[in-house]
């Protein structure tokens, strides 16, 4: 609403503030709010994906993907953050509602 009702927003596509953080963080603090034990969480390697993708084609798709999870998936969302004011949500707050 805020970005959609000002004169400078048009013209061009905005990133929407995004949380920062790690998978193993949301998985261990979604697991609190709910009362679930921490997750054990392990990466699964090119011989696992290799396997899976025997069992399932859509595996296949996360092997061809898996470059993503080499380094830090980042966006950066500091232009609307600063002109707008705009922040996100914290993960507390995401993950309950």
């Amino acid at each position: 609403m805020t970005v959609g009702g000002d004169e400078r927003s048009w013209g061009r596509s905005w990133h929407a503030p995004v949380i920062t953080t790690t998978l193993r963080r949301a998985a261990t603090d979604l697991a609190e709010l709910r009362g679930a034990p921490e997750p054990r969480l392990e990466p699964l390697t090119e011989r696992d994906l290799a396997l899976l993708s025997f069992t399932d084609p859509l595996w296949r798709e996360f092997a061809e993907m898996s470059y993503m999870s080499e380094r830090p998936f980042l966006v950066d969302d500091s232009d609307i953050r600063n002109p707008f004011g705009l922040k996100p949500s914290t993960l507390r707050t995401a993950l309950t509602t």
